[in-house]
């Protein structure tokens, strides 16, 4: 009924937010509402418009003058030259200080406009008033009762009234997740005030870590891992690092702490609450404090990145799933200590090429957590066919942008780039596919020397030729055999399910989008019940979709790549040579005990070997042995049934598809098998225990307190 009065009088429109504005307060600031309640009610502080008609604060301080809180007069005006003073801080969602509401325009603009952060992100705001009847001002002239408003949005942070400062300090001392204020804005006629009283306490704050930090390397002076076994009725204990806005990175360190757990260990895993909220370094500082753990663990990031806070005698495990910036350098190789090990796939690579200290990398393949479901024939079947993947991208798009980002490094190298991307395509639409980077990198080099020569550009050939590989040539191979599906599915009848962003507006496959499934639950039980999966990636079959899938029950058709029986036609050559004599211990060794034909056979391993693997500079039989010696054979073995599920041609997936669609008896034997391997070899925990125990035989002998420089140079 307020609603048509509140059009036709001004005075009733204000009481009416302001009603509206305490209700919203109530539910969702109880405190804060109390607060207003007991105030002296609006005093000093008064409703007024400006010249141009707008509504604003006039706010009287004895023995100050009234003083307008839009600065010049003009709210429009002043909240446009606010935002261009703020406009990078707030595009990168730093944590701002409303140090005074003023007139509430710019709290305002900030709840309607809150900035697309990454992964979800959102800006945490402290709003600080230390006169509550300004605020009561505000409240009459602003609606922000609604959801996203200031008041029941909880990335606001209030902080009103004349103990503002105690509060906000009491606050950021007890929650170690909630940011510091890096911004202030200046709203006030006592805004230089507040500004100054909040860089005070939060020089304490910090001058509190640093005494933390002080206790902290102390605590760990001399430090002696404990990994094996409880020392003293006190199990080894794991502090996990990972981030709520990443839900891939979110789940496998969930997979890891539970493997720690089921070996023994005590674990930690802190992570953020809300969105708005950070892993701080206070927050990690607490923890090292009072936890004390004996291993820190992070996927995708390094000590150093850390800037200090780890001691350098407590182990720090570097998880590597993704080839980031971050990682792969020279720099990021000079930065490991004696007591940072490095998990990765590819630890060649990582020594050759980026300078990584070879005793600090193991060996670590992508893991899988058991499930513990066996298929049911009584769910309801939602796809006969189904794939999952994000590489969606037109291909001639992706080959604009490649070349445009090269062009940064110079016209002729944008120029390169284009060339090589059209050869690339090409090769997709005249049938064919590349298999290997070391293949996209001698595409390079033939193109460069047709060019003029010399390679004079800053990136290497081989880091173009990762790029180019993992982006365009990464979406050609997949889309390439989705081509296949959809032929397939289109003649079969069959009901074709692709998941994953962008499929909705791809010229192909847009027939047979269906959106984005979650990872976790929602994703196993897709796979589940579908009759048949797809795993069609450019590199081993062993990675985390298949793993996944097949641990969570689903049965997988799965795209031939040469590198898959690489390895084990490796072993069968060791193994006849191992029966001869002494195991060889060099490939040297390995060479003398075969004969001419076989011989003949290692020299086209090795051929074939050097088109498809990116592992430079590493000696096949030393690789074998330290497997065999980590507790890794699993990788000299095809996963069972392989033969039977991959295809490399339209044909042979016609052929497979036609035998398992209708025979779930047989697809339940082959995912049965598989599961039993994945589970003994690629869980979590069967790769945690493997590490543990590389990690104690190497920790043996080193100096007792490890410096950053030894690392470095070892």
């Amino acid at each position: 009924m307020l609603a048509p009065v509140r059009s036709q009088s001004p005075g009733l429109a204000m009481q009416w937010r302001l009603a509206r504005n305490f209700a919203a307060l109530e539910s969702h600031r109880r405190n804060l509402h109390d607060l207003l309640i007991a105030s002296k009610g609006l005093g000093s502080c008064r409703p007024a418009v400006s010249r141009r008609g707008e509504a604003t604060l006039v706010h009287t301080r004895p023995p100050r003058e009234a003083v307008v809180l839009s600065p010049g007069g003009e709210p429009a005006e002043a909240l446009r030259a606010t935002l261009a003073v703020f406009e990078d801080d707030i595009r990168a969602g730093r944590c701002l200080a409303l140090c005074g509401i003023g007139d509430g325009h710019l709290l305002t603009h900030l709840a309607a406009n809150p900035p697309q952060l990454q992964l979800g992100q959102q800006q945490c705001i402290h709003i600080i008033e230390p006169h509550p009847e300004v605020l009561l001002g505000a409240m009459m002239i602003h609606e922000w009762w609604e959801e996203g408003g200031p008041f029941a949005d909880r990335r606001f942070q209030w902080w009103v009234g004349p103990e503002w400062a105690a509060e906000i300090h009491a606050a950021l001392d007890r929650d170690p997740y909630l940011p510091y204020p890096e911004r202030p804005a200046r709203l006030s006629m006592v805004g230089e005030e507040i500004d100054a009283n909040l860089r005070e306490l939060l020089a304490a704050l910090i001058e509190g870590e640093k005494r933390l930090a002080a206790r902290v390397e102390k605590k760990y002076a001399g430090f002696t891992p404990r990994f094996a076994e409880p020392h003293r009725g006190r199990r080894p204990r794991v502090l996990l690092l990972t981030t709520r806005f990443s839900t891939v990175l979110q789940h496998s360190t969930r997979d890891l702490a539970a493997a720690f757990e089921e070996l023994g260990w005590s674990v930690r895993m802190p992570i953020e609450p809300g969105n708005w909220q950070r892993n701080s370094r206070r927050n990690l500082l607490r923890h090292l404090a009072d936890f004390q753990p004996d291993l820190v663990v992070q996927i995708d990031h390094l000590r150093h990145e850390h800037r200090g806070l780890f001691p350098p005698a407590l182990p720090f495990v570097c998880w590597i799933q993704d080839d980031l910036p971050n990682l792969t350098s020279r720099e990021a190789g000079a930065n490991i200590g004696l007591r940072d090990f490095v998990l990765t796939s590819a630890p060649q690579v990582y020594v050759h090429d980026h300078g990584y200290p070879q005793r600090q990398c193991i060996t670590f393949a992508k893991r899988t957590r058991p499930i513990g479901f066996e298929p049911s024939s009584g769910e309801a079947v939602l796809h006969d066919i189904a794939f999952v993947s994000n590489a969606s991208e037109d291909p001639g798009s992706l080959a604009k942008q490649l070349a445009a980002d090269f062009s940064r490094g110079g016209t002729a190298l944008g120029e390169l780039i284009a060339a090589l991307c059209r050869q690339i395509i090409d090769a997709y639409e005249g049938g064919g596919c590349i298999e290997a980077v070391a293949e996209v990198e001698a595409m390079l080099h033939q193109e460069s020397q047709r060019r003029g020569g010399a390679w004079n550009n800053p990136e290497t050939p081989l880091n173009i030729a990762r790029r180019l590989f993992s982006t365009l040539n990464n979406a050609l191979y997949r889309q390439q055999a989705l081509s296949w599906v959809m032929r397939l599915a289109e003649a079969r009848g069959l009901n074709f399910g692709l998941y994953g962003r962008g499929w909705e507006t791809h010229r192909e496959f847009a027939g047979a989008a269906r959106g984005v499934v979650e990872y976790g639950e929602a994703l196993e039980d897709l796979t589940r019940r579908s009759r048949i999966n797809l795993q069609i990636v450019p590199y081993s079959c062993l990675h985390q979709r298949l793993l996944d899938g097949v641990a969570a029950g689903g049965f997988f058709l799965i795209r031939e790549h040469p590198i898959d029986r690489l390895t084990l036609e490796f072993k069968a050559l060791m193994d006849l040579a191992a029966g001869r004599g002494p195991e060889p211990q060099t490939m040297s060794d390995l060479r003398r005990m075969l004969n001419a034909d076989e011989q003949g056979r290692l020299d086209d391993w090795l051929r074939r070997r050097q088109r498809v693997v990116d592992h430079r500079g590493a000696d096949p039989v030393a690789r074998f042995l330290a497997a065999r010696c980590e507790g890794r054979t699993c990788l000299y073995e095809l996963i069972p049934g392989y033969d039977d599920v991959a295809f490399d041609t339209p044909a042979r997936l016609a052929l497979l598809v036609d035998r398992y669609l209708a025979d779930e008896p047989r697809r339940r034997a082959v995912v049965s098998a598989q599961r039993n391997f994945i589970e003994k070899n690629y869980s979590y925990c069967a790769g945690v225990g493997q590490m543990i125990a590389v990690m104690i035989e190497r920790l043996r002998g080193e100096p007792a307190q490890p410096t950053l420089a030894q690392g470095a140079t070892g």
